[in-house]
């Protein structure tokens, strides 16, 4: 908020106000230092999460939940917010506040013990601020899950899928999982459903069998800000995307909700459904169809995987109250 030049008399008021201010931040305790518990926000209860957001749909019944930290630039046991050379997350003087610019993924990975996303709702908020290169056709954001890494390399040794670390016992995963030992196809690890909200205004889903042969042609999109606008600048815009299986993990069900003007008016935008029939651009998906994971171009992701993302492509933002939750499937 800008500040108005004080008057003459105004000045007294200024330096009363900053004498006692002071007096008071000498009598509270000290603040916390980075890294502390006490930078994680407390699990919400109710229609509300711990930063006020509305929850579209409650947590389910003891379900995993992660809320972006005080101190988001620094990295956790769940959260990586340095991509190296394509951006980072960067401290802002706005408490709870974050500056992130370029082309980088961020991932929300599962330690030890934490469920892996399969059945999400994944919340944001996004101030646009610029567009950094003329050469991407559709700058914007992209939120995603039921897979993990996204890389240019062709093999991985399955020992590094999720850094070691498996997942609970009885969570749906991979076809194949888990994966002989040695290399593996690096291509087929990175399957997701994803959301896309971009700088032109266009709000769609894509799927993402392999990376990068097996995306799918875009569905259901729309423009939802007023005329068929673009993301306004300088203004807080809110996106869900919601990844849920229905038809008794037959299918999957996806949602994009935004709060358009930044004050808490949720709206589902768009949504879809794939029941089989979404089919992959390149039928030789990278190479998927074989062992250990035999996808098909037209392969449902119904399992869990164990990152979730937030992906940023040529753009200049602030961010603030990110979180992924364990939310149920439909019937």
């Amino acid at each position: 908020m800008r500040q108005r030049t004080p008057t003459p008399t105004g000045w007294l008021r200024v330096e009363a106000f900053v004498i006692l201010a002071a007096l008071a931040l000498a009598s509270c305790p000290a603040s916390r230092s980075a890294g502390s518990s006490e930078a994680e926000p407390v699990r919400g209860t109710g229609s509300v999460d711990p930063f006020g957001v509305r929850r579209i749909y409650p947590t389910t019944a003891g379900g995993r939940e992660w809320y972006l930290p005080a101190n988001a630039e620094v990295e956790g046991d769940e959260w990586k917010p340095n991509d190296g050379s394509r951006g980072r997350v960067i401290a802002t003087r706005e408490p709870r506040i974050f500056h992130v610019e370029g082309s980088p993924r961020f991932p929300v990975v599962s330690p030890v013990g934490k469920a892996w996303w399969r059945n999400v709702e994944i919340t944001g908020y996004f101030r646009y601020l610029a567009t950094l290169s003329i050469d991407n056709e559709r700058p914007g954001w992209q939120m995603f899950t039921r897979g993990e890494r996204h890389t240019q390399h062709d093999t991985i040794d399955s020992s590094t899928v999720n850094y070691g670390v498996r997942p609970p016992s009885g969570t749906a995963m991979w076809p194949g999982y888990p994966f002989p030992a040695g290399q593996i196809n690096a291509h087929c690890v990175a399957t997701s459903m994803k959301g896309f909200f971009q700088v032109d205004g266009a709000v769609r889903f894509k799927k993402e069998i392999s990376h990068v042969a097996g995306y799918t042609d875009a569905r259901a999109e729309v423009h939802p800000f007023p005329g068929r606008g673009s993301m306004p600048r300088n203004a807080w815009v809110g996106v869900k995307v919601v990844v849920r299986n229905s038809n008794a993990d037959r299918s999957v069900h996806m949602e994009i909700w935004m709060d358009l003007g930044g004050d808490g008016t949720w709206q589902k935008v768009t949504q879809t459904d794939d029941t089989g029939g979404w089919r992959a651009t390149d039928a030789g998906i990278d190479g998927c169809t074989a062992a250990p994971f035999h996808y098909s171009p037209m392969q449902l992701i119904t399992w869990a995987g164990p990152w979730a993302f937030f992906r940023f492509d040529d753009v200049s933002c602030d961010i603030k109250w990110l979180s992924v939750r364990e939310i149920d499937p439909l019937p």
